[in-house]
């Protein structure tokens, strides 16, 4: 049986999956760990190269094609479903993104042997990112107000300040590096790399998103929210997030519709 299953979205990024398979066949008791990955887009050629050299790494390695682009989130969870449905259910899932490296490699280990209360359906670890030499989680420690929500659906919803409020944002990251703080419990875990627990990733089996890409992390903090569940910030476990992920090819035109859609839909599904 593994006991964790990390499932990870293939689209267009062909090197970056099989680098990041790499680094997972390089932890400690990885053969505790399943690897699936499901494709979005892919290149022939490319997708050949990486199914070759992936059937040399020793270790669990699953790949599934759906007959369109699933996005995101239901993308991982298509994955999940397809696992379970021939093995045991794992201790954790665990969803990322591929353009992320590990701090060491006992973090299958820690998390593996780590006991968390009963309650806790969500593991957010802790997320350095070297671009910004700055930490990325907590993402949120409190929850969403529907004004905010409202806020940046207006923002997003207009382009023209929606550019504006992203560079700003970032702006402000640069200069307004945030510390690593202690393990705490908090409302959403950052969508780059978040553990949950198989009973979670039933749920969004039964409820899958309704949208393509965006805002997933506040949705699945609101389903942990409406189970009665938590979040928990793990600080003793930690990823680094490189930044390198394929939404920075989208248009912001683009970009700024389905980030306003997808708060949309937390919006009126939640609040």
């Amino acid at each position: 049986m593994s006991k964790i299953l990390n499932v990870v979205i293939l689209y267009d990024n062909e090197a970056e999956v099989y680098d990041y398979a790499v680094q997972l066949s390089k932890q400690e008791i990885h053969d505790q760990l399943a690897l699936i990955i499901v494709v979005n887009k892919t290149n022939k050629s490319k997708f050949r190269l990486m199914s070759d050299k992936l059937s040399n790494l020793d270790m669990f390695i699953e790949i599934h094609t759906p007959d369109k682009n699933l996005g995101y989130l239901n993308g991982l969870i298509y994955g999940y479903e397809h696992y379970i449905k021939r093995n045991e259910k794992p201790k954790f899932v665990i969803m990322s993104n591929t353009d992320i490296e590990f701090a060491d490699n006992t973090f299958i280990k820690k998390l593996i042997m780590t006991n968390y209360d009963e309650n806790v359906w969500c593991v957010a670890p802790s997320v350095y990112s070297p671009t910004k030499k700055s930490y990325d989680n907590p993402q949120y420690k409190t929850r969403y107000t529907k004004s905010s929500l409202d806020k940046r659906i207006f923002i997003f919803n207009n382009p023209y300040l929606g550019y504006p409020y992203v560079k700003l944002s970032q702006y402000k990251a640069r200069f307004k590096r945030a510390n690593k703080q202690d393990s705490c419990y908090v409302y959403s875990a950052h969508g780059c790399f978040f553990i949950i627990k198989p009973e979670l990733a039933d749920i969004l089996i039964s409820r899958p998103y309704k949208g393509l890409m965006y805002s997933e992390e506040a949705y699945i903090a609101e389903l942990i929210r409406e189970s009665d569940k938590r979040c928990f910030y793990d600080a003793n476990i930690e990823v680094l997030h490189l930044e390198s992920t394929v939404t920075s090819k989208l248009a912001f035109r683009k970009k700024s519709k389905f980030i306003a859609e997808s708060l949309e839909i937390v919006r009126d599904e939640f609040f």
